[in-house]
């Protein structure tokens, strides 16, 4: 005798009352999103539209509905080791530095070079530094970081192209040794920044859309 193999697929365990508790933790992390800058959800409020279909217990086959509830409690409890969900030193907003784990202090001379170029420098840390606090990013914070920094680089090359076209105008007309010189200057200058620029953009657009490929 032969025995028949099963054809369904239903799950060993039901994990109905498992999603609808999961469906409010979503809820909480949406709002958690929306009211706060310093959100420590690991999700979005966009994600959480999306995980909250997907855990509908109404909606949703029993076999995939278990494994939509096991993965995205995964993610949640990663998210609360990385905060020490439960602990004394709980990480309660995205800000907090509960590990130690602060930049370098910036010396002087950066801090005077910083104010020859306008505290660009300076800002473009501040951002960093805050987007990685504690040596924490998360995934929706670095794309929109990726996608500001590639932004801004394509409006310094393009402000860079205007640079040069009108370097290159002026050139016809100049007679002025020092003017030339000035002018040869400001055209080599330019030709770097939006060379680095397109560099930049390139570098930055081939790395991954999630916060491990932050790290690289």
């Amino acid at each position: 005798m032969f025995a028949v193999p099963s054809t369904s697929n239903e799950p060993d365990v039901d994990h109905t009352d498992s999603a609808k508790k999961l469906q409010g933790q979503l809820s909480s992390l949406m709002i958690d999103n929306i009211s706060s800058e310093g959100s420590t959800s690991p999700f979005t409020r966009k994600e959480c539209k999306h995980y909250l279909k997907a855990v509908n217990p109404n909606t949703n086959e029993p076999q995939y509905l278990n494994w939509s509830v096991a993965r995205i409690n995964s993610l949640l409890i990663q998210s609360q080791i990385i905060n020490f969900h439960g602990e004394q030193w709980a990480r309660a907003d995205r800000t907090m530095v509960v590990t130690g784990q602060r930049p370098p202090a910036r010396t002087a001379l950066y801090l005077q070079l910083s104010k020859y170029m306008f505290e660009f420098p300076v800002t473009h840390l501040n951002r960093l530094e805050h987007a990685w606090t504690d040596r924490i990013i998360y995934s929706h914070h670095w794309k929109k970081l990726l996608g500001e920094l590639i932004e801004e680089w394509i409006v310094a090359a393009g402000a860079a192209g205007l640079v040069w076209v009108a370097n290159i105008m002026l050139f016809t007309t100049a007679l002025s040794p020092v003017t030339l010189l000035l002018l040869a200057a400001s055209t080599l200058s330019t030709v770097y920044g939006a060379a680095k620029a397109l560099l930049l953009i390139r570098k930055h657009r081939s790395l991954g859309q999630y916060a491990v490929h932050g790290l690289h």
